[in-house]
């Protein structure tokens, strides 16, 4: 599942922030991972749970096993030349 959430301008920068939720071991067997994500998909079709998170200004965007990981993947190569680039480290 991506969650997309509005716009923080408090800030002074004009960007959106989400939140990825995966939810299975990575040895999940592929038939537990596929019913898991038919069934959390189901629940955010549901029209209480899609008018709760515009109310709290989000939106679900389920997407199937393949397009998360790729998400992940894709996300994570970003982040990691943001990172180089800003010279971040940890202390």
């Amino acid at each position: 599942m991506f969650l997309t959430l509005p716009t923080d301008l408090s800030t002074g920068h004009d960007f959106k922030t989400s939140s990825r939720q995966g939810f299975a071991p990575k040895d999940m067997p592929a038939d537990i991972v596929s019913k898991l994500n038919n069934e959390i998909t189901a629940g955010l079709a549901d029209p209480k749970i899609k008018e709760r998170l515009a109310d709290l200004g989000g939106e679900a965007k389920p997407m199937t096993p393949a397009e998360f990981g790729k998400l992940i993947t894709d996300e994570t190569e970003k982040w990691a030349k943001v990172i180089r680039a800003a010279n971040i480290k940890l202390k």
